[in-house]
């Protein structure tokens, strides 16, 4: 009687490895082709830190979105954080995606 138990509870945790690793190969497909690079700083959006160095806050936040945005998508949630390049315009993060990132 205990092996059924055991079973379904092995079948269950597969399934949740298996989504789990689905959501971070999506992510890191996105990411890479969004050319997501973390710790690149950018002298466009790069703002200096304690080291004098360049710390790249857009990028960041960009791979964040970008996990948010997958996550959502996988659960069917459909919740956005809006878009980082016009954040006046009333549009989810996936329209600042390109054709390969919209299709993942």
């Amino acid at each position: 009687a205990l092996a059924p138990a055991l079973a379904g509870a092995a079948a269950r945790a597969s399934n949740a490895a298996r989504g789990a690793a689905l959501v971070f190969c999506a992510w890191l497909a996105v990411a890479s082709a969004e050319g997501y690079r973390p710790g690149k700083a950018s002298s466009e959006y790069g703002l200096d830190d304690d080291d004098g160095g360049l710390v790249d806050h857009r990028t960041s936040a960009a791979l964040f979105y970008s996990l948010f945005e997958v996550v959502s998508a996988y659960g069917t949630v459909g919740l956005s954080l809006g878009s980082l390049d016009d954040p006046d315009k009333l549009v989810d993060f996936c329209a600042d995606f390109n054709a390969f990132s919209l299709c993942v």
